[in-house]
């Protein structure tokens, strides 16, 4: 049985989705504003 690690994994970036109510226009706007990768 092997038991080789991989040190060669590549890298994945941290990506952020943030999800906000359409019905409140100041978290939309906050939302906006923010450092989130994806707004919807």
């Amino acid at each position: 049985m092997s038991h080789t690690i991989n040190h060669l994994k590549k890298l994945r970036l941290q990506r952020s989705e943030l999800a906000v109510p359409g019905s409140s226009p100041e978290m939309i706007e906050k939302a906006a504003n923010s450092a989130a990768d994806f707004v919807f």
